[in-house]
């Protein structure tokens, strides 16, 4: 299958060609934990945040959006549309 499957979604009368319908919502969500709490309370710089982040669970709009694509609910194309691939 590999990466051509992602890049564009198919169209129908239902969406008018476009290939979606309606919308959906992707996540960067970090639950904050004891560990993370206290480097933001010790003034933590953003990056040392930002590098303890994946430890502690928090998925990118980025990697939340290419779960869906991987899914089948969207495509690589609309990711790339809302949040603009690395």
């Amino acid at each position: 299958e590999g990466l051509a499957a992602y890049q564009h979604a198919p169209g129908c009368e239902t969406c008018n060609g476009t290939g979606y319908a309606g919308r959906m919502a992707i996540f960067e969500v970090l639950a904050v934990e004891a560990e993370l709490a206290q480097a933001v309370n010790d003034g933590a710089s953003t990056r040392a945040v930002a590098d303890l982040a994946p430890t502690h669970g928090m998925q990118s709009l980025v990697e939340d959006g290419l779960s869906r694509a991987r899914a089948g609910l969207t495509s690589l194309q609309e990711i790339d549309r809302v949040v603009q691939l690395p």
